[in-house]
């Protein structure tokens, strides 16, 4: 079974993703956020994430064959 992280779940494509995901055999989904508190992911299991949390890193991570993410926003320069 592969595992596969989707950071940013609750956004437009992640969202999307991760269901896509959930419907093919042999792959598990993880969707990670900031807030995942009431999250529903069919076929999935949610996990909190966060960029500026090294703590939140490690567990997200674990057992993570692959990651599907999109650059956070930042300040313009």
């Amino acid at each position: 079974m592969k595992t596969i992280l989707v950071i940013g779940v609750r956004g437009k494509t992640g969202r999307q993703v991760a269901a896509a995901l959930a419907r093919q055999q042999g792959v598990q989904v993880r969707g990670a956020g900031r807030n995942v508190t009431n999250l529903t992911l069919p076929g999935a299991h949610a996990v909190h994430f966060d960029w500026e949390d090294p703590a939140s890193w490690n567990i997200a991570l674990n057992g993570v064959s692959a990651i599907y993410l999109v650059k956070p926003k930042t300040p313009d320069p």
